[in-house]
């Protein structure tokens, strides 16, 4: 893990991000804001949340999830 790399001293910093129910430990690392990234998520146009034009990460919640990929290209 990337944050135990940097309390033992393997790594000066680290790119990290963590769900908003599990922050990661602020009193052990100092954080900075780096960027908000766009996800994107495909699904049916006749899924219940087909309509929508944003999406929380928890409006997903218990839906089966396939593969991700880093670029739109990868799918």
């Amino acid at each position: 893990m990337l944050l135990e790399r940097l309390l033992s001293g393997d790594a000066d910093v680290a790119v990290v991000s963590a769900p908003p129910d599990r922050p990661a430990d602020t009193a052990r690392f100092t954080l900075h804001h780096l960027l908000d990234e766009q996800l994107l998520v495909a699904m049916p146009r006749d899924h219940r949340l087909a309509g929508r034009r944003t999406l929380r990460l928890a409006d997903l919640s218990g839906e089966p999830f396939i593969v991700g990929s880093a670029t739109a290209e990868d799918s």
